[in-house]
């Protein structure tokens, strides 16, 4: 579970303001649903200090982007290849006739 160590916290009191150091513990979750505690850290920033949240993407939904861009490239493939299949089979109607017309020219 990522924790934020130190944190200030500024409390306003009957006594009046007072400063607070204290830990935040929390947990970080996909908008799948998955936990990502795993694949999240915390650091600070590099110029102004202020905490941060480090999160990886979720192995969930990156499984799941990959294997819909896998059908989609699948079903782009067999479209193209149904193109190539038509245009094969125009080409050899026209060889065919072709043929047909010179076998007519060559016996008159």
């Amino acid at each position: 579970m990522p924790i934020f160590h130190d944190i200030e916290v500024e409390v306003e009191t009957d006594a009046g303001r007072e400063q607070l150091t204290t830990d935040v513990d929390f947990e970080v979750f996909c908008t799948c649903g998955a936990g990502l505690c795993p694949q999240s850290s915390t650091r600070r920033s590099r110029n102004r200090r202020f905490p941060q949240v480090e999160v990886e993407p979720c192995p969930r939904c990156l499984d799941k982007a990959a294997t819909e861009r896998a059908e989609v490239v699948y079903e782009e493939l067999e479209a193209r290849i149904a193109e190539l299949k038509a245009r094969i089979a125009e080409l050899e109607t026209e060889k065919e006739a072709e043929c047909k017309q010179s076998n007519s020219a060559s016996s008159s």
